[in-house]
């Protein structure tokens, strides 16, 4: 096609037709304009130099070069055919036939010397329709190089350019082609960025439906938040906005050096992903799935953070509980996990001690390490891992091979483990060792054998022995044990046998002593009735002498109590003697003061007396003096006359007050001397009173000591009449038992008598 397309321009290639086109071209420069309004697009114009000369050298070359539009077309569709991403873009969206002719009129266009509105809606039509197809990007760098290619050879070939003028062909070429893909690729951007927004925003909208969503700034400052995000935190957005990622911490992890790589990492464009631990409003924990997104703008620099979160604090919470229980498992139980088809995967230490193996010792060897070589190759044990293998349950008792053959039991389960879709995955065993428990069986089962053995020999054994019983029931001893019997039970025939031979030889000892007791207790019976009877006489002698002691005791009794009072009454009169001394004593001394006094009083009697005498001679010398004084003293003289009348009265007085005094000293004197022979008559009566009840004391404390004497010789003589009585009765009670005890000893005789005994009959007594 290129060949039959480039003939014609040769043909019409006649000089005289070439001015022409540089008529056209002189015209096309001064008719070429932009008529673009769109900012944008004048600027993507003069970013890549296009100029209206430019367009005008493009126009002029229009007749020339289009005849090299159908090679052009045949090459770039041929590139794509041969391109299997671009063929199936184009076979799944259109045609080369429909996409053809549409190239070729923006060929043509290219080269109308316009750029106006409607060719730059054309162009941001082709970029979106090229976008919404998914064309790849090395379709628009093999389209522009194959139309660069051609219009430059076009411009050569066709054209005849040379020199500076295919210089400017070429610059001009290349600066629409530019403007031309800027324009295409621009709307082609815009269009995808439409279309990522929209899936971006679709997409986002399930998210934020149900996940919790927040943007930072790379500060960490918050910007954003979804109610997700607030229902899960309890916050509302304007307790959020401004405030600091760190909100969401632990104080001791908000302040580390970790939390400050978090926020670099981020800043520096690394996506942070985990289950993390955050704390919500309250101080309440919660556990989020979170992923930390950098969002970057079209210079590929980080300009803020999106956080997509899921809460899984009830998970991690379950799951936390999982892990306790698989960890309790761990602890308590052996643990080991296989492929399904057996291979080890792994085991714990439980297991291993079990088994006696080292972890690398068992990881990738089969299930049939553990197992007897001849089960591990019978049909049982591979229909045992093909259930398994179809996840059903299998549990039991498991004899099992440890290191070096050691025989072990376990009790175990073997538990399919599946995946989400319900199909196994692998197989997990727990199990317990109950080697010791199955040793205890073992050796259970033998004790039974043993025990059965035994009860057997039991049996035979008892069987003879029932006979040998019923026969000895039967008064026979003469019997004995014959079968021949091993350990306790030839042990117990001999027992059974020496017992026989024992009552045997016990009941011919019972007949002959029976016979001897029978002889004895008749003289018992003789001898006891004797002794009753002398018993008898004795008792009647003791009550005699009894009833004397009796009367005896009264009588001592009696005396001593009358000493006791004949004590009393001593004591009483002791006690008056010494008070009537003290008094006598008490008397004298009264009679002493009444003596004294009287002796005072005598002697004031005789001051009495004398005063009397000297008042007299007074009188008398006043009587004197007053006869000699006449008549001036007969007055006085008078008085003296009574004066003396008075001191002899008062002489008189004093001499009969005298006498009487005296008489009181004298009978005072006679009171003393009598009252000091009574108070020794007193002493005397005292100490003789004193001495009668020391007497008194004596006898009393000696009949006391008689009366206890007879009491105690009463009370033994009681003692010994009962004890007489005791015997008399005993006496009579032997005899009575010695009589019962001779026709026993008969019943006896008679009832061995009945017995088969092997020495035949005793010797008769």
């Amino acid at each position: 096609m290129a060949t039959k397309h480039s003939g014609k321009p040769v043909k019409k290639s006649a000089p005289k037709k070439k001015s022409a086109p540089k008529k056209a071209s002189k015209q096309a420069l001064h008719t070429v304009e932009f008529a673009v309004a769109d900012p944008s697009a004048r600027a993507t114009i003069a970013a890549h130099g296009l100029t209206p000369e430019d367009m005008a050298i493009l126009l002029s070359k229009r007749e020339l070069v289009g005849p090299a539009f159908p090679a052009l077309l045949d090459e770039f569709y041929g590139k794509i055919l041969e391109n299997p991403e671009m063929s199936s873009v184009i076979a799944r969206n259109t045609t080369v036939e429909r996409q053809r002719p549409m190239l070729e009129r923006y060929l043509r266009a290219l080269f109308e010397g316009r750029i106006d509105e409607a060719f730059l809606k054309h162009r941001d039509l082709v970029g979106r329709i090229h976008d919404r197809i998914d064309l790849p990007a090395s379709y628009f760098i093999m389209m522009y190089t194959v139309i660069e290619k051609h219009l430059l050879a076009a411009g050569r070939e066709r054209a005849k350019l040379k020199g500076e003028a295919f210089k400017r062909y070429e610059e001009s070429v290349i600066r629409a082609l530019r403007v031309d893909m800027a324009l295409v690729l621009t709307a082609f951007d815009e269009s995808r960025r439409t279309r990522m927004s929209e899936v971006v925003e679709a997409r986002l909208k399930p998210i934020d439906r149900v996940m919790g969503v927040i943007e930072y700034n790379l500060d960490g400052t918050i910007i954003e938040a979804n109610e997700n995000f607030l229902k899960i935190v309890g916050y509302t957005l304007d307790e959020l906005k401004g405030k600091h990622h760190r909100m969401f911490m632990d104080p001791a992890q908000a302040h580390t050096a970790e939390y400050t790589a978090f926020w670099t990492a981020l800043g520096q464009g690394q996506i942070q992903v985990g289950e993390l631990r955050r704390v919500a409003k309250g101080g309440r924990e919660v556990w989020l799935q979170s992923s930390y997104n950098p969002v970057f703008d079209r210079q590929g620099k980080v300009i803020r953070v999106a956080t997509f979160a899921t809460e899984v604090t009830a998970a991690k919470v379950k799951n936390a509980d999982y892990e306790s229980q698989i960890n309790a498992i761990h602890k308590a139980m052996a643990v080991i996990e296989f492929n399904l088809d057996g291979t080890i995967v792994a085991a714990n230490e439980n297991f291993l001690k079990v088994v006696g193996y080292a972890k690398e010792e068992i990881v990738g060897r089969h299930h049939r390490t553990f197992v007897d070589p001849a089960y591990a190759s019978s049909p049982d044990y591979a229909e045992f891992w093909r259930q398994l293998g179809e996840g059903r349950y299998q549990a039991g008792d498991y004899k099992r091979i440890g290191k070096g053959g050691r025989e072990v039991w376990v009790r175990a389960s073997y538990n399919p483990i599946f995946d989400l879709n319900g199909k196994p995955i692998k197989i997990v065993k727990l199990a317990s060792d109950v080697t010791e428990a199955k040793a205890a069986e073992a050796k259970q089962e033998e004790l039974s054998r043993e025990i059965e053995k035994n009860a057997k020999a039991a049996e035979t054994f008892l069987d003879e022995a029932g006979n040998v019983l019923e026969r000895l029931a039967n008064r026979d001893v003469a019997i004995r044990v014959v079968g021949e019997y091993d350990g306790s039970y030839d042990r117990l025939k001999g027992l059974l046998n020496s017992a026989v031979e024992n009552l045997d030889t016990a009941l011919y000892q019972v007949s002959a002593a029976s016979n001897e007791v029978s002889t004895a207790c008749g003289e018992i019976t003789s001898a006891s009735q004797s002794l009753a009877q002398a018993t008898s006489r004795s008792a009647g002698t003791i009550e005699e002498v009894t009833s004397n002691l009796q009367e005896m005791t009264s009588m001592a009794t009696q005396n001593a109590r009358n000493s006791q009072e004949a004590r009393t009454l001593a004591d009483a009169a002791r006690s008056s003697a010494d008070k009537g001394a003290d008094n006598m004593n008490k008397l004298s001394q009264s009679i002493e003061k009444i003596k004294a006094s009287s002796d005072e009083t005598a002697k004031i009697v005789k001051t009495i007396d004398d005063i009397a005498f000297q008042t007299n001679l007074l009188a008398l010398n006043a009587a004197v003096e007053a006869a000699r004084a006449g008549d001036a003293g007969r007055g006085f003289a008078v008085v003296a006359e009574e004066v003396r009348n008075l001191a002899m009265r008062s002489a008189e007085a004093a001499r009969m007050t005298a006498q009487m005094i005296e008489g009181s000293v004298k009978n005072a004197e006679e009171g003393v001397q009598f009252n000091r022979e009574v108070i020794e008559n007193l002493g005397e009566i005292t100490s003789r009173v004193r001495r009668v009840g020391e007497v008194m004391q004596e006898i009393a404390a000696a009949s006391e000591v008689q009366s206890q004497t007879v009491t105690q010789v009463n009370q033994s003589m009681d003692e010994l009449s009962k004890l007489t009585q005791q015997n008399a009765a005993t006496s009579e009670e032997t005899a009575s038992a010695a009589e019962e005890l001779t026709g026993q000893a008969n019943s006896l005789i008679e009832m061995v008598g009945e017995f088969t005994l092997s020495g035949g009959e005793a010797p008769q007594a």
